[in-house]
């Protein structure tokens, strides 16, 4: 495939990946957070006007399968003189489509080996913060990041040592003023190849560079994202009217840290009425989890759920206990956190999972 290197417009504003970052984040096999300081973006998005897509890639240095994406972008040129929005623009993507490729000996995605197409609806979406930028004394804008995270209807497996890319478009029912971009990492030394762009559907890619006044001038872009080794399914069934069993699974790979399991429950009203962790160390010498259920200051916990002791790789029930609620739905969102960093809300958390429960008649 034919490769060129350009700089970014500003109508295109963000991929990459490294190993310093997989070393913070050691519950997940690849982080790349987005860049809250100076970030930019590369357009994504696909309407009746433009169809673009853009990529990063990433090493497999553990074998273990992806279950979930996390990916951070922005509506470019949504509020720009805004300091703080309320939430996104009206108009919205309708569904992602996320694909996965062997690496091109060129720098560049390859075969595909598969893609999904995840719905809005389907897809957490939650407004994380505004970044002012200064490119000039005349052009300052506020930047709004957005978090989104979607479970894969099937693992992607991978093989160790091996470099994969991702490709990631927002795709349109209607056009918008504001496309969907795919925001950028921080820069780093340590990445593999540079984040690349598409204005063909992938018949010709471009390497993103910061584009002329922006603090990273002349940089190559790598893309902010993080992918997932765990699988957690919530399976709540109903037994007599207002009694809901809750059962969790989680399939855990080997990882020498300490995590968080969860989930919340909403009432109908959407205010959260349970918050269960539970925290899972890895036991070095033995091979297993110890797997107690503790309640988190300030959120009241379901009752139930006992310690536990399971081997890795095993499916591990987290909580398994009956609880009387009232007659309504309910939404149960699952997933985990790091212990060690702050935990406000689910927000905070790595959600894997959300399913809604019908209580009563």
């Amino acid at each position: 495939m034919k490769r060129t290197v350009c700089i970014a417009s500003c109508v295109v504003i963000g991929l990459c990946l490294c190993a310093p970052a997989w070393a913070r984040q050691k519950l997940t096999k690849v982080s790349q957070p987005p860049d809250l300081e100076a970030p930019w973006s590369l357009s994504a998005t696909k309407d009746s006007i433009i169809d673009t897509v853009a990529a990063d890639d990433w090493e497999c240095e553990d074998g273990v399968a992806v279950t979930s994406v996390r990916w951070w972008g922005e509506y470019h040129g949504y509020k720009m003189d805004d300091p703080e929005i309320d939430g996104p623009p009206e108009i919205r993507p309708r569904h992602f489509i996320l694909s996965w490729h062997e690496a091109d000996p060129g720098g560049e995605p390859g075969d595909m080996i598969a893609d999904e197409e995840l719905l809005l609806a389907d897809v957490s979406e939650t407004y994380v913060t505004s970044v002012r930028l200064e490119l000039t004394e005349a052009d300052v804008r506020y930047i709004h990041v957005f978090r989104y995270e979607a479970k894969l209807p099937a693992p992607w497996e991978q093989e160790k040592g091996k470099v994969y890319w991702l490709d990631i478009k927002a795709v349109y029912e209607e056009d918008s003023p504001n496309q969907w971009n795919w925001l950028t990492t921080e820069p780093s030394d340590g990445l593999i190849d540079d984040a690349v762009e598409s204005f063909d559907d992938g018949a010709t890619w471009t390497v993103g560079v910061y584009p002329p006044d922006h603090p990273h001038e002349g940089k190559p872009l790598n893309l902010a994202f993080e992918l997932n080794p765990f699988t957690l399914v919530v399976d709540p069934s109903k037994f007599d009217p207002g009694l809901v069993n809750i059962r969790i699974s989680i399939r855990v790979p080997p990882v020498d840290q300490d995590f968080v399991a969860y989930v919340v429950a909403f009432l109908p009203d959407d205010t959260i009425r349970s918050f269960v962790p539970a925290t899972a160390k890895r036991a070095l010498r033995s091979q297993e989890l110890t797997i107690p259920c503790v309640p988190v200051a300030g959120l009241e916990p379901i009752a139930g759920g006992t310690a536990q002791t399971i081997p890795l790789g095993a499916d591990v029930t987290i909580f398994d206990g009956g609880v009387a609620l009232a007659e309504g739905t309910y939404t149960l969102k699952a997933g985990f956190f790091d212990p060690a960093e702050p935990i406000r809300s689910e927000a905070d958390a790595f959600l894997l999972t959300s399913t809604d429960v019908e209580v009563g008649e």
